[in-house]
């Protein structure tokens, strides 16, 4: 089926004219009362907001309070200073090495002349010092030896050695940095 317009041209255009402007207007319309509606409630959450900034300025600390925040203080020290006398076994639990085992290894390949007196591991480099004692130089070697049998070095070497001339002490002190594989 055909629709044909009878209506003349002049009354079609104006027709299509005041459709245009009614859509045109109604949009302005909703637009507007959006735009109101929510500058509206934007006001109110600043209003709220400052309010509240007010109460809480307003506001006294207790005593206890400023206490407390010592407290935390001196808790945050003691924090740092427990964190830096355990970095060796932090970095041991840092890194996927069985690092208990090799320790346990280590403790097993050492001979009842020889003394472990310091351990340290540097998870950055790779690597790990053995400070110790001995009555002389050859059990150092031997030890030596025996830690580069071990599985877990990539190298083993003699860092310092120095011989102690005291009467009472006679032996040496050494240290050896080991790197893991």
């Amino acid at each position: 089926m055909r629709q044909i317009n009878l209506l003349p041209e002049k009354v079609h255009r104006a027709e299509e004219r005041r459709s245009i402007r009614k859509s045109l207007i109604t949009a302005v319309s909703l637009t507007s009362l959006v735009v109101l509606s929510i500058h509206l409630l934007s006001a109110g959450r600043v209003e709220r907001l400052e309010k509240i900034a007010r109460q809480l300025t307003s506001i006294k600390v207790p005593p206890e309070i400023s206490q407390l925040r010592g407290k935390i203080a001196r808790l945050k020290v003691e924090r740092q200073t427990f964190i830096d006398r355990n970095r060796v076994l932090l970095d041991i639990l840092s890194k996927d090495l069985p690092y208990p085992y090799i320790l346990k290894t280590i403790g097993n390949v050492t001979s009842d002349m020889v003394w472990l007196t310091g351990f340290s591991i540097d998870s950055r480099k790779g690597t790990c010092q053995i400070d110790g004692q001995s009555f002389n130089t050859s059990l150092v070697s031997e030890f030596m030896l025996e830690l580069k049998k071990l599985p877990y070095f990539e190298s083993v070497d003699l860092t310092s050695m120095e011989r102690r001339t005291e009467l009472q002490e006679k032996g040496v002190d050494f240290k050896i940095t080991c790197k893991f594989k």
